[in-house]
């Protein structure tokens, strides 16, 4: 219930510039240095920056796990919703890059959100709830 004269706060639903890795030499950083988990939809980098920002994604999906531009982008933005669920409970200052791995079809939503909840408890970058 929220106080009287005050608009309740609703949950963001986009996925700002503030929460990507975009530039090249960040990619090149991750890929280098970056911890690795591997499952079996996806594999997850991460590594620790400078700062207190908040935690940052990446994605990479390439035209060999799916060729049509549609199943990628449908990939991207199942992803980034999950990310977007899971943001407060990650640590700050971290970059994160999902890599799509070749499987035989594109995953569900509840799967892509079991396996990165997974990557995330084995990178220590969450902590664990009451399973």
């Amino acid at each position: 219930m929220t106080e009287p004269g005050k608009i309740p706060q609703k949950a963001s639903r986009t996925f700002s510039k503030n929460q990507r890795v975009r530039k090249r030499l960040d990619f090149q950083r991750i890929f280098e240095s970056g911890k690795i988990t591997r499952g079996n939809w996806f594999s997850v980098r991460s590594l620790r920056e400078e700062g207190t920002g908040p935690a940052r994604l990446g994605l990479v999906i390439s035209s060999k796990v799916e060729p049509t531009a549609v199943k990628r982008n449908l990939w991207k933005r199942r992803v980034r919703e999950v990310f977007r669920q899971e943001a407060p409970r990650i640590k700050k200052s971290h970059l994160i890059l999902v890599q799509a791995r070749t499987n035989s079809r594109l995953p569900k939503k509840k799967e892509i959100e079991k396996e990165f909840e997974d990557h995330l408890l084995r990178q220590e970058l969450i902590a664990a709830q009451g399973r």
